[in-house]
């Protein structure tokens, strides 16, 4: 029950925001695709040639994804915004 009762506030926090963005907060299927191009690009290298070179290939992965992501609208923010302006 302590457990329980300790994360039952995190757990639920996407209830906090516009019914309309629940489904998109609670999935995994963002990090779910930035895994597997990950998983791609490094299975292209094959062997790295030196330890410093994996992490900078996932940090340029992350970057680009990033990059991608930026450009789109996952959420519709004027929601949200709405929200918070009629609970003040």
């Amino acid at each position: 029950m302590a457990t329980l009762d300790g994360g039952f506030a995190a757990a639920t926090q996407f209830y906090l925001f516009p019914r309309a963005h629940w489904r998109r907060i609670k999935t995994t299927n963002g990090l779910e695709r930035l895994h597997a191009e990950i998983k791609r690009r490094t299975k292209s290298v094959g062997a790295f040639p030196d330890r410093s070179s994996a992490p900078r290939l996932i940090t340029a992965v992350a970057i680009a994804v990033t990059a991608i992501w930026s450009q789109r609208f996952y959420l519709d923010m004027s929601q949200l915004n709405a929200d918070q302006a009629r609970a003040a």
